[in-house]
């Protein structure tokens, strides 16, 4: 869709983000509502900036882990 997301692009672009970084899976718990809160305009599709201001929100909600959890989320992946 060259206009922005669809829900069904949406949701491959969060389960990417998860696998990625599994420390951001509450994310996906809802992904419908998910998808309406960040379509702000309320037009059925993420628009970019729409979009951005979602990472922006994740990017924000970082929380510092123990060393010994970092270390459990990256085992195995190096």
């Amino acid at each position: 869709h060259d206009e922005g997301l669809q829900f069904h692009e949406f949701e491959a672009c969060i389960r990417a983000l998860i696998m990625v970084r599994p420390d951001k899976a509450y994310f996906a718990q809802n992904l419908l509502s998910l998808f309406h809160s960040t379509d702000l305009n309320s037009d059925g599709v993420i628009s970019s900036e729409e979009f951005k201001t979602l990472l922006k929100q994740v990017d924000s909600s970082n929380t510092s882990f123990p060393a010994t959890a970092q270390v459990a989320t990256q085992q195995g992946k190096y």
